[in-house]
């Protein structure tokens, strides 16, 4: 019998199956792990959202294996965010309606804010993760909450009349 035979299985031994159902099912724990770090239960779902933002620049920092497996397309359960959808999600719903009535934008402007300060988070946490930026957790918050306040105050809104964020 030639050594290939006798050491790797063959295509039809159903091994990439298997490989494939441990690898979802990986990526299915480590979204409940990192959701469960993420959320805040608290009636200010401003500071909800940030809390939510602090997680995510967190796991950057200190699982960057992690967070390059759920969130830069490592995972076989594909991109997590859709950004078209943020609304049609329940849970983002629920949020979404929340900061609408705490700081007085409509949804639509709730959505943007949220949007793009998704984006900007996932870019500096990608930077962080992939080695490409370093700094402290104090200095990323920092500027994510620079451009946080960027991006309300194009919607209108004054950013020290928001609810009070989180201070770290």
């Amino acid at each position: 019998m030639p050594l290939r035979s006798a050491v790797l299985p063959s295509p039809s031994s159903g091994i990439s199956k298997t490989w494939t159902g441990v690898r979802t099912a990986l990526s299915e724990y480590a979204r409940e792990y990192a959701a469960k770090k993420a959320f805040l239960d608290s009636q200010n779902k401003v500071k909800s959202f940030e809390f939510l933002g602090r997680s995510y620049v967190r796991m950057a920092l200190k699982e960057p294996n992690l967070f390059k497996f759920l969130y830069l397309g490592e995972s076989p359960m594909g991109k997590p965010y859709d950004l078209k959808g943020i609304a049609r999600d329940k849970k983002n719903k629920e949020m979404i309606t929340k900061i609408a009535e705490q700081t007085g934008l409509n949804e639509e402007q709730v959505i943007r804010f949220v949007r793009n300060t998704l984006i900007y988070s996932h870019g500096i946490a990608t930077m962080v993760a992939t080695g490409v930026f370093k700094g402290t957790e104090k200095e990323m918050m920092a500027m994510i909450n620079d451009a946080a306040d960027a991006f309300i105050l194009k919607e209108g809104i004054d950013p020290d009349k928001m609810p009070k964020k989180e201070k770290k």
